[in-house]
């Protein structure tokens, strides 16, 4: 009977199984990292997108999303200020109203800062008050939401997820970046959200004075917000917000964009 003669392998092939397995292997792991890495920025991409609707749809609600009770009254520049330590709730402050949010970005940044902003109902001279229903934004005096210290109330950050990071904020119809955009109440029907006005600033030193409307600002009204997120692996996708005064609509196209 005539048997098969058994023999191991030699060095150099099992040389070129393992080096053939290790192409194998970083091919995978390069198609599963990829895949990841895509699916990370869709899924910040939709949650951004998210994010801007839901502000939008705070303000058209026209209440502050905010279980907390605070008392609100018109300081002696004529723009609201929070006394959180002498609480009354929320429905016994007659002298401010809840105006919007303002998203605030950073360029090669993950982080977005959201104000909250308030406004006078009636029109001020100071702290004097003339009793007239504010009917545009400027007679509104807007200010954040700041309390008698000065201290930020209602701030909220949001830190993009897997890495990705703002690469321009622009607006159409405008040149330069606008990194702070401001979701507002118009003010139709004596102070009750209507309808929703988009306004839009340069940041040239603090955030407050752009919502306050100083020129060095040079705030501008919008109707379209561009943003440009790019991803760990340079991959960019553009999230368009139009501003009506319906409210928005939002749209992510993921394309290159500048």
């Amino acid at each position: 009977m005539l048997y098969g003669r058994i023999r191991g392998y030699t060095i150099i092939e099992v040389t070129i199984v393992m080096a053939i397995s290790g192409v194998l292997f970083a091919a995978a792991w390069g198609i599963f990292g990829g895949q990841n890495n895509r699916t990370q920025f869709s899924q910040s991409m939709r949650d951004v997108e998210s994010l801007v609707n839901s502000y939008a749809t705070e303000v058209i609600s026209g209440a502050l999303p905010s279980g907390q009770t605070y008392a609100c009254s018109i300081g002696a520049t004529g723009r609201p200020v929070l006394d959180t330590s002498s609480q009354s709730g929320i429905g016994t402050n007659q002298d401010c109203v809840f105006l919007g949010r303002a998203i605030n970005v950073t360029p090669q940044s993950s982080n977005l800062s959201i104000y909250s902003v308030l406004g006078d109902r009636t029109v001020h001279n100071g702290s004097s008050d003339t009793g007239v229903p504010a009917a545009t934004l400027a007679q509104a005096n807007p200010e954040i939401a700041l309390d008698i210290n000065g201290g930020d109330v209602w701030l909220s950050n949001y830190t993009l997820e897997g890495g990705v990071k703002v690469k321009s904020s622009t607006i159409t119809g405008a040149s330069g970046e606008f990194d702070l955009v401001g979701f507002y109440n118009n003010l139709t029907n004596n102070g009750a959200s209507a309808s929703l006005l988009g306004q839009a600033y340069q940041v040239t030193s603090n955030v407050k004075l752009c919502v306050e409307n100083d020129p060095s600002c040079q705030p501008a009204s919008v109707t379209q917000w561009n943003l440009c997120m790019v991803g760990g692996n340079g991959t960019t996708a553009l999230l368009s917000t139009k501003i009506a005064p319906s409210g928005v609509t939002t749209n992510v196209n993921f394309a290159s964009c500048q």
